[in-house]
């Protein structure tokens, strides 16, 4: 799949482009493409691949995985910020249940689960295995990480607190 270059449908429109054509023809990208732009393209490109609603939260055709996820597994911060300023959801899954945040967690991502959790996102979601971000979150032992990942986790503990919400028993 070429990115960018493929179609949803072709807008036709007068142009002389200095005499050398009578139409130029804008190409707008499938919703899909949104995916592709995040793994391969600058930031500042983003906002192309997100003309159509729907391109926000799309799929990804093949992997299932929603653009936010495909920002956090391709280590894309400025991506990832931008679809969730835009009001990417942070609830939908993909084909295993997982959503952004459960994602987070199992990339041991604990500043990007704060930042979903600030935006909203559902901290008792549970994928088809049964498990919450927690459970991934907190699965390693705090002596295994580096001290601002200790920090973070951290933080992610209090943000709990905070709100009410139990911590499981791995995260105590």
């Amino acid at each position: 799949m070429v990115f960018g270059l493929m179609a949803a449908c072709a807008i036709l429109r007068p142009d002389t482009l200095a005499g050398r054509a009578e139409a130029c023809v804008i190409v707008r990208p499938f919703p899909e493409d949104v995916h592709g732009a995040v793994r391969l393209y600058p930031v500042r490109d983003l906002p192309w691949y997100l003309q159509e609603p729907e391109s926000l939260d799309i799929p990804d055709p093949e992997t299932g995985l929603r653009p936010l996820m495909t920002a956090l597994l391709w280590g894309k911060p400025k991506h990832f910020r931008e679809l969730l300023r835009r009001g990417a959801d942070p609830d939908l899954t993909d084909r295993s249940g997982n959503t952004a945040l459960i994602v987070a967690a199992q990339l041991n991502q604990p500043g990007f689960v704060l930042e979903l959790l600030e935006a909203g996102a559902d901290p008792h979601r549970r994928n088809f295995q049964g498990q919450s971000f927690q459970s991934y979150l907190f699965m390693a032992e705090q002596t295994r990480l580096s001290s601002r990942a200790r920090r973070q986790r951290a933080l992610v503990a209090a943000w709990l607190i905070e709100h009410g919400i139990a911590l499981e028993a791995k995260a105590r």
